[in-house]
């Protein structure tokens, strides 16, 4: 997915800017996955599921509107797989079991 907005924006910035977009656009690419794999692309869809408008789904999509973590809990709700996953290790030291 190519996000032209967000490529012009990420070569006017500096290295920890560059970090925080290619963040976002994997973010982005792992969503459109998972809208193409379990509702075959349709924005609709994912619309009806969390109650939000097709137009906010297409803002969220495009970049336009920023991806809050409670959004992203409710996407995997959806989806019934993880968005973001984190290092199992690092959680097991930082809780000293498994979570």
């Amino acid at each position: 997915m190519v996000l032209n907005k967000l490529n012009k924006f990420k070569e006017a910035q500096p290295s920890l800017e560059l970090r925080k977009v290619d963040f976002y656009m994997q973010l982005l690419d792992r969503i459109h996955f998972l809208l193409y794999k379990h509702m075959n692309g349709k924005q609709k869809e994912l619309a009806d599921a969390l109650g939000v408008s097709e137009a906010a789904i297409s803002k969220l999509l495009n970049g336009v509107k920023n991806i809050e973590t409670e959004t992203i809990f409710k996407l995997e709700e959806v989806f019934g797989e993880p968005i973001i996953t984190v290092v199992e290790e690092v959680r097991t030291k930082r809780y000293g079991k498994k979570v």
